[in-house]
């Protein structure tokens, strides 16, 4: 059996994790054992990986340890190994975090394991790709690309470059890795997010929310982190803007995180406390986007929009903005609707259409039940199993 290691940053609720519990999900895993490193156990999402596969704590070794292990082994180059990259850390880790983390990861004994293939899910994350570099014995390393990257990450061009393959969830980060780090393009490749659509249509069919008082009410639902990048606080303006204008309706936000705060502030601001309704964290959120009339995204940027092929799975008219990647996932005018701008004004009008439009939303469904996502993902997942197995 050819064995997976899968490097991430702690579990929380939040898109990457989701994907890669959909990742982990469609790995034929009678052909491949999958295990996943972690720097703690926090996150509220861990039960979800723990349920699947095995999880390992990435901690740091203490000197008594190594010196223990190493002496047990009468290993004396390991012990002279161990103090030089050691003391090269201590020396190091305060001016230049990246370059003392790999020394520490140096001086340390390497996972017992011997993996075929050791990703980093989250190459965005120094402490993620140094750890999959050094931490962990395998055959081939690859990184995943979910965001675009910082101009102050170009410093980190060459641990990148000890990669041998870079896979990005969608053409325009491809596109922006490439442009960034050059020397890259020949090890890039586009591997979008999997979703396994028979899950996502089973699971939500497990309870059906009541999301309006009555069928003359119009329900909208998001789904997402509470973060900067996704947008909600955007959402309490453009809810106003409707109620002006006499819209009947309701605005169920999936999800929690650092913005919370402020769009609770905001629902005040703008008195709109009864179409706006924030319902934190749910592992599953299927039923709320089956039941919903129209599916809202919200985001400033986005690398691939995970709960957009969600909605899309489960047939429901979408209105987003472009956030620099949706135009690859939707069409406008086709199958969902793609706002203007980032503004309240041209989310509004995109939800305004589909709510006036009843024609334009059963045309919209009906293309999105004739789209095929299944096919697709057995591409990707191919590229994986072909890398592995080289």
């Amino acid at each position: 059996m050819k064995k997976i290691a899968i490097v991430v940053t702690e579990f929380i609720a939040g898109g990457v994790e989701k994907s890669l519990l959909e990742l982990i999900d469609s790995i034929d895993q009678t052909e491949y054992e999958v295990t996943v490193f972690l720097p703690n156990k926090n996150g509220q999402w861990t039960h979800l990986l723990e349920e699947k596969v095995d999880v390992v704590v990435l901690e740091e070794k203490s000197v008594g340890n190594c010196v223990r292990e190493l002496s047990k082994k009468l290993n004396l180059f390991g012990l002279f190994r161990f103090f030089y990259f050691r003391l090269k850390s201590k020396l190091t880790i305060g001016k230049n975090y990246a370059k003392g983390l790999e020394y520490r990861l140096k001086s340390e004994p390497k996972h017992h394991k011997n993996f075929d293939i050791a990703i980093a899910y989250k190459m965005s994350n120094i402490d993620v790709v140094l750890n999959c570099l050094y931490h962990i014995k395998s055959h081939k390393k690859v990184a995943w690309v979910h965001q675009i990257f910082n101009i102050s990450e170009m410093k980190y061009a060459n641990f990148y470059n000890q990669f041998d393959k870079i896979f990005c969830v969608s053409e325009m980060l491809k596109n922006e890795t490439e442009s960034m780090f050059p020397e890259l393009k020949d090890k890039t490749e586009v591997f979008h997010n999997i979703l396994n659509v028979g899950k996502v249509k089973k699971l939500s069919t497990e309870f059906t929310p009541k999301l309006k008082k009555d069928n003359s009410q119009f329900a909208i639902v998001t789904v997402g982190r509470l973060s900067d990048e996704k947008g909600q606080e955007i959402i309490p303006s453009v809810a106003s803007l409707l109620r002006n204008k006499g819209y009947n309706f309701v605005w169920h936000i999936i999800g929690g995180g650092p913005l919370e705060q402020t769009i609770r502030e905001k629902i005040e601001q703008y008195k709109v406390e009864e179409n706006v309704i924030l319902c934190g964290v749910k592992d599953f959120p299927y039923p709320y986007i089956k039941c919903c009339d129209v599916y809202v995204q919200t985001s400033k940027t986005e690398g691939w929009g995970i709960t957009v092929s969600e909605a899309k799975a489960l047939h429901k008219p979408i209105v987003t903005t472009d956030a620099g990647v949706m135009s690859e996932q939707i069409e406008n005018g086709v199958n969902g609707i793609i706002a203007d701008n980032y503004s309240a004004e041209a989310l509004c009008n995109g939800i305004e259409l589909l709510m006036t439009n009843g024609s334009l939303r059963e045309e919209i469904i009906r293309n999105l039940e004739n789209e095929d996502n299944c096919s697709k993902d057995k591409v990707f997942l191919n590229r994986l199993y072909n890398l592995i197995e080289k």
